[in-house]
């Protein structure tokens, strides 16, 4: 490609991160569309892109047999349509409601946790907190707020108490057997996901950060 005089770069770490940011440094000199498939780099534009900018279009390449609509996102539109807070917290939400190193939690989709993101300063208060957070302890507060909240729990609900309360209600009301996994994780449980999630976040905010520099 390089003797075809095609332009290439190659990524040391993450792929997504230096697709996204190429499209993005690209975009400051001319309008760019960037085609994939992958959430990761949507998630990414929506986070590093200057509104600022020329176009920038991401573009799936990918048309299926059942819908032939192409998507198409106009980044710079979806970004002050979303908000420069909720794109902030976007890493988060992404790696938090699942991606490709954390898990999804079951019954809570991608589209519903922006949903209640958008909604409630609550959890937007928390992302906050968790995104600022300089230690373990506080990563794991704030997440497991998070996820109370995102299986509709209390302000502050703890999700054992919060796991019980959605058990014994169903056991009263199911003629059946209550299955397990559709009760919101246990707090351990969810220390682990909110340490993973972090991680993910910071990685991926901090290898922005220093090709941004």
């Amino acid at each position: 490609m390089v003797e075809k005089g095609i332009k290439t770069k190659h990524a040391d770490v993450d792929a997504d991160v230096l697709i996204a940011l190429t499209a993005i440094e690209s975009a400051k000199t001319k309008p760019t569309v960037l085609l994939g498939e992958d959430t990761d780099l949507l998630v990414l534009l929506l986070h590093h892109a200057d509104v600022t900018s020329n176009s920038l279009i991401f573009k799936s390449g990918y048309v299926s047999k059942v819908n032939t609509h192409i998507k198409i996102w106009d980044i710079l539109k979806t970004k002050l349509l979303l908000g420069e807070e909720l794109c902030t917290l976007l890493l988060l939400i992404h790696a938090i409601s699942g991606c490709d190193t954390t898990s999804r939690m079951f019954g809570v989709s991608k589209a519903a946790t922006l949903k209640k993101f958008r909604e409630h300063d609550f959890l937007k208060t928390q992302a906050q907190l968790l995104c600022n957070a300089n230690a373990k302890d506080d990563v794991i507060s704030a997440g497991e707020n998070i996820i109370s909240s995102l299986y509709n729990g209390a302000p502050y609900e703890g999700l054992n108490v919060l796991r019980y309360r959605k058990f014994a209600a169903r056991l009263l009301t199911n003629k059946t057997c209550v299955q397990i996994h559709t009760l919101p994780p246990t707090s351990n449980a969810a220390s682990f996901h909110s340490q993973r999630a972090y991680l993910q976040m910071k990685k991926c905010g901090e290898q922005g950060q220093s090709k941004s520099v």
